[in-house]
């Protein structure tokens, strides 16, 4: 009976100790991001920290891209999410005559804000497609906790005084593989 015991014990511990060889399982998914910002500032981005997600109001969905103290957030007016194109509709125009008219956000549109630089060392810019001349962003993939896409888009330096539509302007445009946070 004791060597009995001591058998299976001792496959037991055999069996404990094995490991799983890890063939059939597939790469760990990480996020990444890339863009381009040129005009009026100047400088290209990239990052692992991609992350997207629900906002839990508009039926919205976030996609942040974040390294350092540069960050670009996107936002969607749809979920769930899935591919195609979403145009970027500013929230205010100016007419002719130099009315400033609001925009109504609806289904399929998006938009941007992007901050750069750092305000500690005194060179943050903060960047948003609120009154800019809009873009495209483009989600190419859309699984339940993977997002790929690209971006290309119009945004307005967000300073204080005079008139915003006279403020400077960039294009911002890259692509990202966002994982969902």
């Amino acid at each position: 009976m004791k060597r009995y015991i001591t058998t299976l014990l001792a496959i037991s511990l055999l069996m404990s100790c094995s490991s799983d060889s890890g063939e059939g399982d597939e790469p760990e998914v990480t996020g990444s991001f890339k863009y381009t910002v040129s005009g009026a500032a100047s400088k290209t981005v990239e990052g692992e920290s991609a992350k997207f997600g629900p906002t839990g109001s508009f039926d919205q969905t976030f996609i942040s891209l974040v390294v350092g103290p540069d960050e670009l957030d996107i936002r969607l007016v749809i979920d769930p999410v899935a591919t195609g194109g979403f145009e970027v509709n500013p929230m205010v125009v100016q007419e002719n005559g130099g009315q400033i008219v609001n925009i109504p956000i609806e289904a399929g549109d998006s938009w941007a804000d992007m901050g750069i630089g750092s305000a500690i060392s005194g060179d943050r810019r903060n960047f948003s497609t609120n009154s800019a001349n809009g873009g495209l962003v483009t989600i190419t993939k859309a699984e339940a906790d993977l997002l790929e896409g690209t971006f290309n888009v119009s945004m307005m330096e967000l300073l204080s005084g005079g008139t915003i539509f006279d403020n400077p302007k960039v294009t911002v445009q890259g692509s990202f593989t966002a994982i969902r946070q």
